[in-house]
């Protein structure tokens, strides 16, 4: 085994919480936004050490936060690394390391332990959650879902989709209760709103003369609309929340944080990242799902969920739809907020894409906000 791979920080967490376990025979960086990754293997010869393969992986992040504010360490902070340590699980099985903030790891690590592992849903086995020297970041260790993508396009995937979260969060209700879980509730979204709006009308007014065509600004001009429109009528959105039950929400229940795994009982989903999940209605859990699967998400909930008829249940998914747009554009508004005009002349091209890039994320976000808004009907 060669040094590099023993000395790696992921290796080192995981031997603290398993001393017994075998050293791992290969590491994989994964990039969690291309699904791509980055393979060491102790047997080769000549191996690249792990350092040179993360500092590949985190060359861009370091680039632009020296670009931007060179003290500022924060979106190296808020970036997570995950690894794929081969052959250290049980029967030889790989263990996905995941590297973040420790209260998101935390955060995650009981919902796994404390909620998923007791619900009659199959879920990813945590290992386990060590705790780095400097306080402020920690590893979790759970078992690898695979590689087998989840997607939303094939009818079977989705119907399976509806039947698992139909099951976790009915039974999630009395097992989360005892966990204090983040709001996911009216009041978490308002502030996305918000921060949506704000962001949006000050990229409108730093780069309206300069990087944004008409159409660029059109989508923008559109979102501060539809922003001033919804907070309009928040306190509707806020009676309709109330009228629904809540319980444990993953709210990014998106293809990339699903897996699926052929096993011997048939074909099962298993979400991951649990860390944007809390306490509230379905509501963002239910945006990706058509029409066919929520009646079969229906036909689950509605045995404990009496009260509830599948209108209700549209009505949360297209209120969902909202949610999961101003969360997006919240998301988004780091392209933004960057002090371009700190970069050097040479870097306008890349400035330029990164602005455009954001405004066609936007777009999408814009999109589903109006189909959502036009389906809504709080009021019935």
């Amino acid at each position: 085994m060669e040094t590099d791979v023993l000395e790696h920080p992921a290796v080192k967490a995981w031997i603290k919480l398993q001393p017994d376990r075998v050293e791992p025979a290969s590491i994989e960086i994964l990039d969690s936004k291309k699904g791509a990754w980055i393979k060491l293997q102790s047997e080769r010869a000549e191996p690249e050490s792990i350092e040179s393969l993360d500092r590949k992986a985190r060359a861009w992040i370091r680039f632009r936060s020296e670009r931007v504010e060179p003290e500022n360490t924060d979106i190296l902070k808020e970036r997570r690394f995950i690894y794929r340590l081969k052959g250290v699980g049980p029967e030889g099985a790989a263990v996905i390391a995941k590297q973040c903030e420790q209260h998101d790891g935390m955060m995650e690590h009981a919902i796994y332990k404390e909620i998923l592992s007791r619900l009659p849903v199959p879920s990813l086995r945590c290992y386990g959650f060590v705790e780095e020297p400097n306080d402020e970041f920690c590893w979790l260790f759970l078992e690898d879902a695979g590689t087998e993508v989840f997607r939303f396009r094939i009818r079977e995937h989705r119907a399976l989709a509806a039947r698992w979260l139909g099951l976790m969060h009915t039974s999630a209700v009395h097992v989360a209760a005892r966990v204090r879980l983040p709001d996911r509730g009216p009041d978490y979204y308002l502030e996305h709103l918000q921060l949506a709006r704000d962001t949006t009308q000050r990229a409108i007014a730093n780069f309206a003369n300069s990087t944004l065509s008409r159409d660029d600004l059109f989508v923008l001009e559109s979102i501060v609309s539809q922003c001033n429109v919804l907070e309009s009528c928040w306190s509707k959105v806020e009676r309709f929340c109330h009228r629904m039950p809540q319980t444990l929400v993953h709210s990014d229940f998106a293809a990339r944080n699903i897996r699926v795994r052929n096993g011997h009982t048939g074909i099962a989903v298993l979400p991951f990242d649990w860390e944007m999940a809390g306490w509230g209605i379905p509501s963002a859990d239910l945006a990706y799902l058509e029409q066919a699967d929520l009646a079969i998400y229906w036909s689950v909930v509605r045995r404990s969920w009496q009260y509830l008829d599948v209108q209700d249940i549209q009505q949360m998914a297209n209120l969902g739809g909202i949610f999961r747009g101003l969360a997006a554009i919240s998301w988004e508004r780091w392209h933004f907020e960057y002090s371009w005009e700190n970069w050097p002349p040479q870097y306008s091209v890349l400035k330029y894409e990164t602005i455009k890039r954001a405004v066609m994320s936007l777009k999408v976000c814009e999109v589903r906000i109006a189909d959502a808004m036009r389906a809504a009907r709080w009021d019935d």
